[in-house]
């Protein structure tokens, strides 16, 4: 099945980078086309707890919801809820030199076939794209853009 995977490195330690990939007002700063993203159960995010968000894609926005399947201090894996597109999506760090390798894995359905080739190449640049803002903002090279 088709997926997604980059990795990266960060001049932060694991503990630091995490925020950066689960808090909302955080994510909304690297992630271009994320419009609203939010975790609906109570508490702090576990195993079982459930978030949703939507994205632009070609001027539309979509909704989804996911449930945390994977939870511990090295990352955490969200699995779509079948409102939206089906995906799984993973983030894992690791502590390396003075800082953290960031792991990124995106795995779907339309990511599959003879259209999926297409798909997989425009998540695979936006995602790119993405993660080099997340860097630069992690890093702090530069100041990211303020929410959508």
């Amino acid at each position: 099945m088709g997926e997604v995977e980059h990795e990266m490195a960060v001049a932060r330690p694991p503990g630091e980078v995490l925020p950066y990939l689960l808090e909302p007002d955080l994510v909304r700063r690297w992630q271009k086309r994320l419009v609203e993203y939010e975790f609906t159960t109570p508490g702090a995010p576990a195993v079982g707890s459930e978030c949703r968000g939507s994205i632009l894609v070609a001027g539309r926005r979509i909704g989804w919801r996911a449930r945390v399947i994977e939870w511990d201090e090295g990352g955490y894996a969200l699995r779509s809820l079948g409102n939206g597109p089906a995906f799984e999506l993973s983030w894992r760090l690791r502590a390396e030199d003075a800082g953290s390798r960031v792991r990124y894995r995106q795995w779907s359905p339309a990511f599959d076939g003879m259209t999926g080739h297409y798909v997989r190449q425009l998540v695979d640049r936006v995602a790119r794209r993405d993660l080099e803002r997340l860097r630069r903002l992690i890093d702090g090279v530069e100041e990211a853009r303020p929410g959508p």
